[in-house]
């Protein structure tokens, strides 16, 4: 579950504490994003006091990530740590704050000491652009607030740890503080210097029983095998952050690359290492350009034939030559893995093969449309193609230009197990009220739906039973337990 906590209206809160403390179908994973530009000022909700305290105590949470971006003390990331500090299900906590402080580390410290449980976390000081100032901006993780980490790290079974943003004088109080569980280090997109080489290598060496991966910053990474004394640490490998090796170590389950960039040993470098059965990768995102080497696509092929495990896949078309996205999207007919397909920026033609590869397709269950021009004749083309599709779960499509037609076009066609429907920026107006109230009534699972208008869509309100339709809609979304957002101007 992914909650934009700022966006967050009051009468939503229920409905996601039902599916938070749901037993049928428990909770594992929660990621919960807080926009300081939006939220700065703003008390918390009594909803989201609510959620801290089922967190407390939940039973079936293993995975916990935060994303905060306020400017000033990140109370809401002090407040989860307090809620989480007894949790003993979390295994894997991830923190992304622009202020994680030395308050927010001394309550992580108290969830960290003595947790055998926990065994991967990172601690992330992100980076902003100011454009006042023209410039980025950090506020590194002080060395006040590592020795209070360090306090606790040595106490934790740990096997993963990456933190970022820190300087040379934290990463020494770090490298004496290890859990000798660790099996994996990520030091990059830190401040440290190529005089810590010798620290790194005596860090390497105390820890050498149990860790197998080292990630740094490419910059160090080169001076640390210019070393002579690195060699003898031959049982840790050691790769620079920005490599395809790098990527690889991180194990995310989330796999960004350029394919324009990757020569032949970091093609088969990747085909072997998604689709072997071990393999933890679902979810690939692929970055097309027009330097993309058409000779290539035979990767692109064992990547998404038979032994393919990738449950996700994210294709970025920008500038990429139509025919050669056509070639993409046939391959992926013969798959059998992916449930998840989002694509950007194509063409009719190679529209009309995504419809091909929609139609009487069983498997692929969630489909975004990025930046896609979809006018009502393209609307009209998917919908006579998604007639034929009965697993289809989710569908968004992000900037478009469809109207009404087109739009109540794509309602009629779409099945039963459709749970969640997303269509922003569009040119549709309140005439579609009738249609989308037909639909809710014959969509039961239908568990989020949103529309919003083009900022610059002239249409306004036409309807004398706009507001009566408005309201029997969200009748039956409260009934069905569904998030219902349509927003006209």
């Amino acid at each position: 579950m992914q909650l934009q906590v700022s966006e967050m209206e009051d009468v939503y809160w229920e409905i996601v504490l039902e599916e938070v403390n749901n037993k049928e179908y428990p909770l594992r994973k929660l990621t919960l994003d807080w926009e300081g530009f939006t939220s700065c000022g703003i008390p918390i909700q009594p909803g989201f006091i609510k959620l801290m305290e089922a967190l407390r105590s939940h039973k079936t949470l293993v995975e916990f990530q935060y994303h905060g971006d306020n400017y000033s003390r990140d109370e809401i990331l002090i407040a989860l740590l307090k809620s989480l500090k007894n949790n003993d299900c979390i295994k894997y906590l991830s923190i992304s704050s622009l202020n994680f402080d030395l308050e927010a580390a001394r309550v992580l410290s108290q969830m960290l000491t003595n947790n055998q449980t926990l065994i991967s976390l990172s601690i992330k000081a992100y980076s902003d652009y100011l454009f006042e100032r023209g410039e980025t901006w950090s506020d590194p993780i002080n060395s006040e607030s590592v020795v209070e980490l360090a306090r606790s790290l040595q106490t934790t079974a740990l096997k993963w740890l990456k933190i970022n943003q820190i300087d040379d004088k934290s990463f020494e109080i770090l490298a004496r503080s290890l859990p000798q569980t660790l099996i994996h280090l990520n030091l990059a997109q830190n401040n440290i210097n190529e005089e810590k080489i010798s620290t790194i290598i005596s860090c390497l060496q105390s820890n050498a029983e149990n860790l197998k991966e080292l990630i740094l910053d490419d910059d160090l990474a080169t001076q640390y095998f210019q070393n002579q004394a690195s060699s003898s640490l031959s049982t840790v490998k050691i790769a620079s952050n920005k490599s395809l090796s790098g990527k690889l170590l991180r194990k995310e389950d989330h796999l960004q690359l350029r394919p324009h960039e990757l020569d032949d040993s970091d093609w088969s470098l990747m085909a072997t290492a998604l689709t072997k059965d071990d393999t933890t990768y679902r979810k690939l995102e692929l970055f097309f350009s027009e330097k993309f080497n058409p000779n290539y696509l035979n990767y692109l092929e064992t990547l998404f034939g038979k032994q393919c495990r990738l449950t996700s896949l994210i294709i970025r078309n920008y500038i990429l030559d139509k025919p050669i996205q056509i070639e993409i999207l046939r391959m992926l007919k013969e798959n059998n893995s992916i449930n998840e397909l989002e694509v950007s920026e194509t063409n009719f033609a190679a529209f009309n093969e995504l419809g091909k590869l929609l139609e009487n397709n069983n498997k692929i269950k969630h489909v975004n449309l990025v930046y896609i021009s979809l006018n009502d004749e393209n609307c009209i083309t998917l919908a006579n193609y998604l007639k034929n599709n009965h697993v289809l779960q989710s569908l968004k499509v992000y900037t478009c230009e469809t109207d009404d037609i087109g739009f109540q076009a794509i309602l009629s066609s779409l099945p039963n197990s459709l749970s969640k429907l997303e269509f922003t920026s569009n040119r549709i107006s309140d005439k579609i009220l009738p249609a989308l109230l037909t639909f809710v009534e014959t969509h039961p699972l239908l568990k989020q739906i949103s529309l919003q208008q083009y900022s610059g869509n002239k249409i306004y309100s036409t309807l004398v039973n706009g507001s009566d339709l408005m309201a029997k809609i969200h009748e039956v979304t409260n009934k069905n337990h569904c998030i219902c957002q349509i927003k006209f101007n």
